[in-house]
């Protein structure tokens, strides 16, 4: 792993480099973001016509790539982006005057039984 290996920002030129990395093992993942996800994302979430265009669901979606060779890493870091990126749309969702509750994943997990 790389002399930070839980640094979050580690900018690269294209997909094919961060995920060249992933693979000789020098980051876990990665993530990429589309140049006009903001404007996307807006959209969608606030249910403009052009949220039901293809183009603005895929520009809207922030795609991964793992390396899950260690899984309890992978899925641990996969479960922190999930919550992190739900807590988000939350927020944007209360920004913009909208219930957040109508923005969030419709799946409530209780306590386990053991």
């Amino acid at each position: 792993m790389t002399k930070y290996p839980y640094q979050m920002n580690v900018p690269y030129n294209s997909e094919s480099d961060a995920l060249e990395a992933v693979t000789q093992g020098h980051l876990y993942g990665y993530m990429h973001i589309p140049a006009n996800f903001s404007d996307a994302l807006i959209d969608r979430v606030m249910g403009n016509e052009k949220a039901i265009l293809n183009e603005t669901i895929q520009a809207s979606k922030i795609r991964f790539r793992m390396d899950m060779s260690n899984s309890q890493i992978g899925i641990i870091l996969q479960r922190l982006f999930l919550m992190s990126f739900r807590d988000f749309l939350r927020k944007l969702a209360e920004a913009c005057g909208e219930n957040p509750d109508g923005r969030d994943v419709p799946l409530v997990v209780r306590n386990c039984l053991w």
